[in-house]
């Protein structure tokens, strides 16, 4: 949007006055910019890196070094979107959420273990995920969250040749593409 100072001046002052308008112009600009921001900063997916870290401050959430702005805005909405009480099926929302439907396993191992894994796909999420779930799971459970490895059968049709240029950590921790 085009915003001169000097189209806001009647036209039989503006030959006297454009020169202030002129002056003034960039502080002007610099304004706007901030009011738009602070409009940005009322939505999360808007939000500039000064809202995203309100909202962290608020949330308490101390953002990575490597997040970019995208990740921190995913985090806060992950927090956001954690909602009392905590049930089965609200954990179970959280992580779809989080992770993406069919993107992780959830069981009960025992009757005091409760067992999450998330797809490779989802790696980067492990530390967002088990932080989640230590939150919303009841104090007396064991919790277990880790990653689902690649399972032998998935290269059963597979030569030793195909795969000798991967070691045996890659094939299992890392999302396989042949």
């Amino acid at each position: 949007m085009d915003r001169l100072l000097v189209d806001y001046i009647p036209v039989v002052l503006r030959d006297m006055l454009s020169p202030v308008a002129a002056a003034q112009q960039t502080e002007v600009e610099s304004l706007w910019q901030a009011c738009d921001a602070t409009l940005d900063d009322q939505f999360l997916s808007t939000a500039t890196q000064n809202g995203v870290q309100r909202w962290e401050n608020i949330l308490d959430i101390t953002p990575k070094g490597t997040d970019t702005l995208d990740i921190r805005r995913f985090r806060i909405q992950t927090r956001l979107n954690e909602q009392l009480p905590y049930t089965w099926n609200r954990l179970c929302q959280s992580l779809t959420a989080l992770c993406g439907q069919g993107e992780y396993t959830i069981s009960m191992t025992g009757p005091f273990a409760l067992s999450v894994r998330l797809a490779l796909t989802s790696k980067k999420k492990l530390s967002d995920a088990d932080a989640m779930v230590a939150r919303m799971a009841p104090a007396n459970l064991v919790l277990v969250v880790d990653l689902l490895y690649n399972p032998h059968n998935l290269f059963s049709s597979y030569t030793h040749g195909q795969l000798a240029d991967q070691t045996h950590s890659q094939l299992r921790s890392e999302v396989f593409r042949p």
